[in-house]
């Protein structure tokens, strides 16, 4: 999002004690946060990264797994998340808009290397 040449970062507030990206709201967690979002919260994107970087890399170990639609993706993520230890999400759009923003030429490739260095 961009208001006045700033680029913006939204994230989306639900109910007290919710956890969006939980798939106990649904399948996919941009369908709970336009389910369920009762704030929105809008950033510029620097302040963002500032957060980002305050709060550091989550403790454990990230794993991505990309398919392609229709593979049983979804029905993964969400045995992943039975498992109590695991924290699953299931299409991320970040970095999906990520790319788009590289394609389309409104960033670098170095540009977009650092942003996926924050998600």
């Amino acid at each position: 999002m961009a208001r006045n040449g700033v680029a913006r970062a939204c994230v989306c507030r639900g109910w007290t004690g919710m956890h969006l990206w939980r798939n106990e709201y649904g399948p996919f967690m941009y369908m709970a946060q336009m389910k369920f979002c009762r704030r929105l919260i809008v950033v510029p994107l620097s302040a963002f990264h500032r957060m980002a970087q305050q709060i550091g890399d989550p403790d454990g170990q990230l794993i991505f797994l990309f398919n392609t639609t229709r593979c049983g993706s979804t029905l993964l993520t969400q045995v992943l998340f039975l498992q109590n230890s695991k924290t699953s999400q299931s299409i991320n759009q970040s970095i999906n808009q990520v790319q788009v923003m590289l394609v389309t030429s409104r960033i670098t490739l170095k540009g977009k290397n650092t942003i996926i260095g924050y998600l």
